[in-house]
């Protein structure tokens, strides 16, 4: 039953993973991001004992070609949404330029949907080892490959993994706390992103994220009570802004009676009308929350005005609402309720 109840676990779980992909797909939407990578790769791992990493982390972002590759084990691996000859194509194609057959002796497709019959074999150097019936995988390819899997423990593993990294609650039975984590999630993902694209090793990224999490770096500027957190460009707002939502959200896991942290940018929040239009599409219970916003100074004149006076409103209205937005300095705000960022250190 453990075996059973794990299998159906990891269905489910790969089933609305692809549906989602499928989704962007069909119109023609084919990015598949740092986040989908990471999770494949994590999941072939545990499927085929391989140590795949994630090229596009810990090489070089949007690394040419492939995705996921093991010099140990001489596998390299594109991860797609594209599963068009074209795509294929190219990817052999570039495989052979940059000349990974010097480092990998077999590539394989990871299509993030589902997969094309192809009846004719592609363009192959015979150095690759790479055959269109069988390297090119899908999402329905490796949930075959689990259920061969003789070992209870590791479909259990495989279970624990995929609940993780694709979210373990329900949408439909508990929707507020199942959008929660899946924004801790991206928020999370945005935050380590914008460290790699300033060439910091994802590890490294993955430490001073947590380093900050752990600590009491921006404490100040919860304890000030202040509604704007103002710097120039550069400084480290949305850097604070992401740490102070992501340390808040694990308070609240460890105690379902604290305030509900809640992240959105400015832009989502014009978007939806305002910030109690996007709090009622967004589950979202305004008395016992506290939201991180940012990007205050990017939208226009009439709209930082009008955010300005709703956060002033749901402030006094109710008690437990509590705001920390980011914003480059302006001259439109009240000097009382800002903040300024601390700049940061040498060693920093």
């Amino acid at each position: 039953m453990t075996r059973k109840n794990s299998i159906e676990s990891i269905v489910d779980a790969l089933t609305e993973f692809e549906s989602k992909i499928e989704n962007n797909n069909a119109i023609h939407f084919f990015d598949i991001d740092t986040v989908s990578e990471d999770f494949i790769c994590g999941l072939m791992n545990r499927i085929y004992g391989w140590s795949l990493t994630n090229l596009n982390s810990t090489i070089q972002q949007n690394y040419p070609g492939i995705d996921l590759g093991s010099a140990s084990d001489g596998i390299a691996v594109q991860v797609t949404a594209d599963c068009s000859r074209d795509k294929i194509q190219r990817t052999l194609d570039i495989f052979i330029d940059r000349q990974y057959n010097a480092v990998y002796s077999r590539l394989i497709i990871v299509v993030i949907g589902q997969k094309k019959k192809f009846r004719k074999p592609f363009n192959v150097d015979s150095s690759i080892n790479f055959d269109y019936q069988r390297d090119i995988f899908d999402i329905k390819d490796l949930l075959k490959e689990i259920q061969t899997i003789p070992d209870t423990h590791r479909i259990e593993d495989i279970s624990q993994y995929t609940l993780y990294e694709l979210g373990s609650i329900n949408r439909d039975n508990q929707p507020e706390l199942y959008l929660i984590e899946q924004e801790w999630k991206s928020v999370r993902a945005s935050c380590i992103a914008k460290m790699t694209t300033l060439d910091i090793n994802r590890d490294v990224a993955e430490k001073l994220l947590n380093d900050d999490i752990n600590g009491d770096k921006y404490k100040y500027i919860v304890d000030s009570g202040a509604v704007f957190l103002t710097g120039e460009y550069g400084i480290g707002k949305s850097h604070a802004i992401y740490v102070m939502y992501l340390k808040r959200y694990d308070e609240f896991i460890q105690d379902k009676s604290r305030p509900i942290p809640r992240f959105a940018t400015i832009r989502e929040i014009v978007k939806c009308g305002g910030i109690e239009a996007w709090a009622g599409k967004e589950w979202l219970d305004t008395n016992r929350c506290i939201l991180f916003l940012d990007g205050l100074d990017e939208v226009e004149y009439q709209e930082i005005n009008r955010i300005s006076e709703e956060i002033a409103y749901l402030t006094e209205r109710y008690s437990e609402c509590k705001v920390v937005i980011g914003t480059r300095p302006l001259s439109i705000l009240n000097e009382n309720k800002c903040i300024a960022m601390k700049k940061l250190n040498d060693t920093e």
